[in-house]
């Protein structure tokens, strides 16, 4: 038999279950292959690496629980188990001779078939399938997307940045406001009613937020600290206009919590 090789091999252990396994070794004097089987079907196991036979080539059960070389049927070589089958019930080796064994094989190749084997034209478009269902496919991921989009959307609208966060803060509000009205006659003559209304709406802002995350305390902003432009935001406490701001809500908290714009207007007075 030598200047053969053994390309599969077809065992059918009948009456095994798939928890049952036999392991076997085929071996010659360059290589071994060691596979493992499971339950009883009629299969054929194919070689990933062609053995051919020589003086001392054989095939014996793997009786010493030899690691898995070569993956067999429903049996990843990495999943080493230990067979608990001591037979195997061969019913042939496949078995080739001459040729190259060790060959690539050409992908762009393009092969002539004479009409009268061309049975082509019963097979459907593949590729306007492809084409169809890729469109498809683009179509649906927006649908599918947008819900997703959405609550992306309204969480960066929610949380936004440790920049638009401090802006956010009624200190700061107060103390642009003042700035920006001190700038003409006219801005100081309603800088009173301009304070007044953004405590109001800062008040309600932060009623709404409570609300809302007492329904849902997953809503809950995270920390300034967890922002990355945390650094650089926590600088706007030192500007003017949160200065102003913050020395403003301490007079009116220290005036009895009367209201800010009359305190305001002590300030234009």
């Amino acid at each position: 038999m030598e200047g053969y090789a053994v390309v599969g091999v077809k065992i059918w252990n009948l009456g095994l279950v798939r928890k049952n396994s036999v392991s076997f070794v085929l071996s010659n004097q360059k290589s071994k292959v060691v596979k493992t089987i499971l339950d009883g079907h009629l299969l054929v196991h194919t070689l990933d690496s062609i053995l051919e036979i020589d003086g001392q080539s054989y095939f014996r059960i793997n009786t010493e629980n030899e690691p898995m070389t070569e993956s067999s049927v429903w049996l990843h070589k990495d999943r080493q188990i230990c067979p608990d089958i001591d037979s195997a019930n061969v019913v042939c080796f496949y078995l080739a001779r001459g040729g190259k064994w060790n060959y690539e094989i050409p992908y762009n190749v393009e092969v002539q078939v004479e009409s009268e084997y061309d049975f082509s034209h019963i097979l459907p478009n593949f590729k306007a399938i492809k084409e169809i269902i890729e469109e498809y496919c683009i179509r649906m991921d927006k649908v599918k997307f947008a819900p997703l989009q959405k609550q992306i959307q309204t969480l960066q609208s929610q949380s936004g940045s440790a920049t638009a966060r401090l802006q956010s803060h009624l200190a700061y509000k107060l103390g642009n406001a003042m700035i920006l009205n001190s700038k003409s006659l006219w801005g100081m003559i309603r800088l009173p009613y301009v304070l007044s209304y953004i405590k109001e709406s800062h008040r309600i802002e932060q009623q709404q937020y409570q609300e809302r995350i007492k329904k849902n305390p997953k809503l809950k902003l995270p920390p300034l600290e967890s922002y990355a432009d945390y650094k650089e935001a926590i600088q706007i406490k030192n500007y003017t206009s949160y200065k102003l701001g913050e020395g403003l809500i301490a007079a009116n908290r220290a005036g009895g919590g009367g209201n800010i714009a009359l305190f305001a207007q002590s300030l234009c007075g």
